[in-house]
């Protein structure tokens, strides 16, 4: 992982990530790794080919389908992104059930904005939370969503400029 932050290591990292998929082929975490280090490059067909091969490992996994529609979308393929998101939003969506915290909640949120692509309301994203949160726990969801809109957090997993003026 420290080398994936460092850009001058990223062909070292991939190259370390593939030995570990090669001992581990449903290594998903992996590929996701490799995808990423790939992105930043500026390789994105080759990062989303990775995030592809990891599809049989990954079916039931929502944070893998929020990083397949991102590359899907930076290749130009909105409708099939689209598809993406929207098994993300599933997914996180079912895990919040399961296990209803913050991060998850956050993730369920943002995924349908990908999905959709419509801003919501904090009262719109209040609705969205499990009934069981407690004030904190809406109060902690809401106040990221007010430090990273909807719209920054998406122009962000792009890679696009993100414009953190407070409008």
């Amino acid at each position: 992982m420290k080398l994936i932050l460092c850009l001058n290591s990223l062909e070292k990292a991939i190259l370390l990530l593939d030995e570990a998929i090669a001992i581990d082929s449903s290594y998903v975490l992996a590929y996701t790794h490799k995808s990423q280090c790939l992105d930043r490059l500026g390789r994105v067909q080759e990062a989303l080919q990775t995030c592809l091969s990891a599809e049989k490992y990954a079916l039931e996994n929502p944070y893998y389908y929020t990083l397949k529609g991102v590359y899907l979308e930076k290749s130009g393929k909105v409708e099939v992104a689209h598809k993406a998101y929207q098994k993300s939003f599933m997914l996180f969506g079912e895990e919040l059930k399961k296990k209803p915290d913050a991060n998850v909640c956050i993730n369920y949120i943002m995924a349908k904005y990908l999905y959709d692509g419509k801003e919501m309301s904090g009262q719109e994203m209040e609705s969205l939370m499990p009934v069981t949160f407690t004030a904190s726990e809406k109060k902690d969801v809401l106040d990221f969503f007010k430090t990273v809109s909807l719209v920054q957090a998406k122009q962000g997993l792009l890679g696009k400029p993100v414009d953190t003026r407070k409008k």
